[in-house]
């Protein structure tokens, strides 16, 4: 039974390219998921790295913000 192929390439290059790339993509999902525990999707990676000093500073307050509970502004109608 042959396997078939997920990424085309035609030269070694190539193929060390496809190679780095789904590294990068790996390292950079296992990296949140293991210090931050946030799974990161592949689709958000770039929201994640123009956002990251953002989403740092807010993760220690993170929790306090799930147990406020918000109030309906009842002024506006």
């Amino acid at each position: 039974m042959v396997r078939t192929q997920k990424y085309t390439y035609d030269t070694l290059e190539e193929r060390r390219k496809i190679y780095r790339e789904k590294e990068r993509i790996k390292h950079f999902v296992n990296y949140w998921r293991t210090n931050y525990n946030i799974i990161v999707p592949e689709d958000q990676i770039d929201f994640f790295k123009k956002n990251k000093s953002i989403i740092k500073a807010s993760l220690p307050i993170l929790q306090n913000l799930k147990q406020m509970e918000f109030v309906e502004n009842t002024n506006e109608k």
